[in-house]
């Protein structure tokens, strides 16, 4: 293993603890979608079930084509997290690689002999990046989503509602992309302060020599006279 800088083990050590926080938020949000899709499928189980105020053929229609519409939609969101909890999973990788110096998976893509192979901090640094991107975009999808989810309330109810959607910032996607954003930051920050190569200690050449009187030898002259004894006693 090579000499690691203990700012990149630093980093790495970071890095892996901010992406256990990241898959344990990404598997709460997939929980709490899934509580929301068995709550959508009681109420509409509960709806239509009482006897005196059941719903009618239509109304039941109707129902059954808005669960359906929640259904693909529940679905969608929770593969929107996925890539979240894929995303801190390869956050973790690249953090063990910065910190450890792994060789897994390293240069499978890109040999280190490509233009485009880059070292382990760099690869940290865009991995961050990508792991932003997919939070913000996850953040729009959520909007999208519960702007769907209204436009299939006022088809049901057969009336405009009141809305009440978050905006990027606010919506949990966003939340998550802003986090890491800081994070990177400080990220940046560190490498910045601590960039240029690592310090190495190098030990002096120590050359070994064997006084005899006023003569000196060296380990070389000790090696080719080893050499030459072992020549003349093949030749014997």
């Amino acid at each position: 293993m090579s000499n690691i800088k203990t700012s990149d083990q630093v980093m790495g050590t970071f890095g892996i603890l901010f992406s256990f926080i990241i898959i344990a938020f990404a598997l709460f949000m997939v929980s709490q979608l899934i509580l929301l899709q068995d709550n959508f499928n009681t109420l509409a189980d509960e709806t239509c079930s009482d006897s005196f105020f059941g719903c009618t053929a239509e109304e039941e229609e109707a129902i059954d084509e808005f669960m359906e519409s929640v259904q693909s939609k529940v679905v969608i969101w929770q593969t929107m997290w996925s890539l979240v909890i894929f995303s801190g999973l390869y956050l973790t990788y690249a953090s063990l690689r910065l910190s450890m110096g792994i060789n897994l998976f390293r240069g499978l893509i890109f040999p280190e002999e490509h233009p485009m192979h880059v070292d382990d901090r760099r690869y940290f640094i865009f991995t961050l990046i990508g792991v932003i991107l997919i939070s913000f975009g996850v953040g729009f999808g959520e909007i999208a989503i519960e702007n769907g989810f209204y436009d299939d309330l006022d088809e049901l109810a057969g009336e405009e509602l009141e809305r009440d959607t978050n905006t990027l910032t606010e919506s949990n996607g966003g939340i998550t992309g802003s986090c890491t954003t800081v994070f990177l930051f400080l990220i940046l920050i560190i490498a910045f302060f601590t960039r240029g190569p690592g310090k190495t200690e190098e030990l002096p050449f120590i050359e070994a020599t064997q006084s005899d009187g006023d003569t000196e030898t060296s380990i070389d002259d000790l090696l080719g006279t080893t050499n030459t004894t072992e020549e003349q006693t093949d030749e014997e």
